[in-house]
């Protein structure tokens, strides 16, 4: 294996997605992270060469288009003394060439939870690496009890998708 080439994540160009169920009607909340990742084989970065990456979610960049909801997701997670998620790539436990098993610790609101996942390359047409993945997360993993507001109560479960476009 060659060196290790590091890219970085391309915030215009990426994002985070996260999606709540709730008693009245589904939450989407999105964000553009910052980070990196590093990897490489034969001198192409590569899911097959990933070794290491970290992303980071500014708590106050996450949006749902609502106001009232925002407001008091941030509240609840006490933004000011936690603001920011960070996930770090420790282990990668499979890996084939368009995909990798990956473990890492992810950081938020001042707990670290272990977590498993499966990330996925992609080309962009500039011939780009894309990083895609998806998967399913307990709020309460971390301590943090779900909003409620009035009638609507939020699902602890939720849908995190990430789509980030890595560039030099």
């Amino acid at each position: 294996m060659s060196d290790a080439t590091r890219l970085r994540i391309d915030t215009e160009r990426s994002e985070v997605t996260l999606a709540a169920r709730s008693s009245v009607h589904p939450i989407i909340a999105s964000a553009r992270p910052k980070g990196w990742f590093e990897g490489v084989v034969d001198g192409e970065f590569s899911a097959h060469g990933l070794m290491h990456g970290r992303i980071e979610i500014p708590v106050e960049d996450l949006s749902s288009g609502n106001p009232l909801i925002d407001r008091e997701t941030r509240r609840r997670i006490d933004a000011t003394v936690y603001p920011m998620i960070v996930g770090e790539l420790t282990d990668v436990v499979d890996a084939g060439p368009l995909r990798v098993v990956v473990e890492g610790e992810v950081e938020f609101y001042g707990e670290s939870v272990l977590l498993e996942g499966e990330l996925h390359l992609e080309r962009s047409p500039e011939n780009e690496p894309i990083i895609v993945g998806e998967g399913t997360v307990d709020v309460r993993w971390w301590g943090l009890n779900p909003p409620r507001l009035l009638v609507l109560k939020v699902d602890p479960e939720i849908e995190v998708s990430v789509r980030l476009v890595l560039v030099e």
